[in-house]
């Protein structure tokens, strides 16, 4: 029996697929913990070369990416359902929303959402120069800035790729895979070795950004720890914690447990709008409000021009280090983000594909931002700057704890908000696992997507994810991991560029590419 197993295992492995990731990824492994400060500086040199020359690339390409999910959903191809006309989901609404939420950037909004605007707000960008910190002024720029970083931009690149691979995979009848998403340009190339060239990049960007997203998962968590209990925030606790936290979505990944971490991840929704709601309560209502429609205003005003920004005279590098810097970060996550919103997509339209992953999440998102980094703003403006002192003591990690400092019941809030973090994490991470172990499949490509991988390698990538994670943190902590995430982050946007020409092929060509049994009508 065990002979027939590992015989089959070996047959569903797609080795030109799985074993140049898995090399590199050891390589790169090894170099950080031997030569850490070797692998720290290369790094920042690479982040540097991105920076400096691939701005004007970089930025208006995630514009692009808003613009093709506003054509994909709203043109007549917006409602071609995914799986045929026949074809009916396989979750309700408010699940398949609450998954795509924390798949999105839960981690994101908890370690930024309170850090970033407060940071802005402080320090406004060198290139206003007439913008006085801590000033209305700052306030309405910390806003639009953390809205363009955080807001319709980053759901736009997850949706895009998700987009051309889900008409692939489920209308298609393509593979599972990154590469299929490419078909219409590339044809049979896609079986062949371009086609796996393709997956093995994916695979290591997968693995970068879920490292990169589990060493800030961590650094917070850790940080909670710390906070409530006295210990865990340091290398050995992130140790600690890590091996914890990944024993968890491994065995999630593998075993029945999925079922639990699922129905967890839609109770995190709950958790997350019940202490929304607290906070604006006890905060300042009518403040917040007045912040949210200001900011959502001015948001809206100035949408295209904050979007394609690039500061041409001032030349001050702060659009790269933030506009570019976040723009890339998402870009990375889009591949494994996108690849995992297929699996949640089966009977649904493009257009409902599009506004659940992006437009309601970008919502969501900047009243999250307007609550947790306008409400700290409103807050310090009263306080003396108390949550921003914390900060500056003891890192970003900390911020929304420090905000939850200054409220009521703050133990219980910062509980909860530990709590958030956690599940946040282990919901992605557990989801990805399986993604990850998709793709290195041979034939994976079942019709409704719920087809589950070999238990051996969600082990496996959830092991080096782990391990990846905590290098990650020994090497330098949150400067190497965002380093390494933004290098990664240049191809990954041509990846982006093509699979949005690739679709609007497909859909020029729609009868020719759309295989379902039950194709939608389009007139």
């Amino acid at each position: 029996m065990k002979r027939k197993e590992r015989k089959g295992f070996w047959k569903i492995l797609n080795g030109r697929v799985f074993w140049i990731p898995a090399i590199l990824v050891l390589a790169v492994l090894v170099w950080g913990c031997a030569a850490p400060q070797h692998f720290a500086a290369t790094a920042n040199q690479g982040l540097e070369f991105v920076l400096k020359y691939f701005n004007w690339f970089l930025v208006p390409l995630t514009f692009a990416a808003v613009i093709f999910c506003f054509w994909a959903a709203f043109s007549k191809f917006g409602k071609i359902r995914l799986g045929g006309e026949d074809a009916v989901p396989t979750l309700k609404t408010g699940t398949w929303f609450a998954i795509s939420l924390c798949s999105g950037m839960g981690i994101g909004i908890t370690y930024f959402a309170t850090y970033q605007p407060l940071e802005m707000f402080y320090n406004p960008p060198p290139f206003l120069t007439e913008v006085a910190a801590g000033s209305e002024q700052a306030m309405t720029y910390a806003m639009r800035f953390s809205f363009l970083q955080w807001g319709l931009h980053p759901y736009a690149l997850y949706t895009c790729i998700g987009v051309a691979i889900a008409f692939m995979f489920y209308n298609a009848k393509r593979k599972y895979r990154i590469s299929e998403g490419l078909y219409p340009l590339l044809g049979e190339k896609v079986k062949g070795p371009v086609g796996d060239l393709i997956d093995c990049f994916a695979i290591f960007v997968i693995i970068a950004g879920l490292a990169a997203s589990t060493g800030t998962a961590i650094m917070q968590v850790g940080q909670g720890c710390e906070y409530l209990f006295g210990f865990g925030n340091d290398l050995q606790g992130w140790l600690v914690l890590i091996v914890i936290v990944a024993f968890i979505y491994i065995l999630g990944s593998s075993t029945g447990l999925h079922k639990l971490l699922s129905w967890l991840g839609n109770m995190n929704l709950w958790l997350y709008i019940i202490i929304m709601v607290f906070a604006v309560i006890v905060i300042n209502p009518a403040g917040i409000m007045d912040t949210f429609f200001t900011s959502i205003g001015d948001y809206i005003q100035n949408f295209v021009g904050t979007s394609l920004y690039l500061e041409p005279l001032a030349q001050t590098g702060w659009v790269g280090s933030n506009n570019t810097f976040f723009f890339t970060w998402w870009m990375v996550f889009a591949p494994f983000t996108g690849l995992f919103l297929i699996k949640l997509a089966y009977g649904r339209t493009i257009r409902e594909f599009v506004l659940v992953n992006m437009i309601i999440p970008a919502i969501f998102v900047l009243t999250w931002f307007t609550v947790f980094g306008g409400g700290a703003i409103l807050l310090d403006a009263e306080s003396g700057g108390q949550i921003y002192q914390m900060i500056q003591e003891m890192g970003p990690s900390m911020a929304w704890y420090a905000l939850f400092e200054q409220l009521p019941l703050s133990r219980i809030t910062n509980f909860v908000a530990w709590i958030i973090v956690a599940i946040s994490f282990i919901t992605l991470a557990e989801s990805m696992t399986m993604s990850l172990a998709s793709i290195s499949c041979r034939g994976y490509a079942d019709t409704t997507g719920e087809t589950r991988p070999p238990r051996v390698l969600c082990v496996f990538w959830g092991a080096v994810i782990a391990a990846v994670a905590y290098m990650l943190l020994y090497t330098g902590g949150r400067d190497t991991i965002e380093t390494a995430v933004v290098i990664c982050g240049l191809p990954t946007g041509v990846l982006v560029l093509f699979m949005m020409l690739s679709h609007v092929k497909a859909m020029k060509h729609y009868e020719m590419y759309d295989k379902s049994d039950h194709p939608t009508e389009l007139k």
